[in-house]
């Protein structure tokens, strides 16, 4: 697993929640953005409430993502 040792260039602001795409948190951990939202979707009872929001039509039209939450 390789990981950056500055994940700053990473966070976005969205709903003024400071936030890492789905796909560049799957980067992190070298695995394809589909295994990862699999595996939460799996386990979403092991993950805290605010851990992962879904965008809106309007947000996923100009991003096109799922995004997980870094509160």
């Amino acid at each position: 697993m390789t990981q950056p040792t500055d994940i700053a260039p990473l966070i976005r602001h969205i709903r003024d929640t400071r936030v890492i795409l789905d796909v560049d948190f799957a980067r992190l951990y070298d695995v394809q953005t589909r295994v990862l939202n699999q595996s939460f979707k799996r386990n979403r009872e092991r993950f805290p409430d605010d851990f992962a929001f879904e965008l809106t039509w309007e947000q996923i039209l100009r991003m096109s993502q799922t995004v997980i939450s870094l509160n």
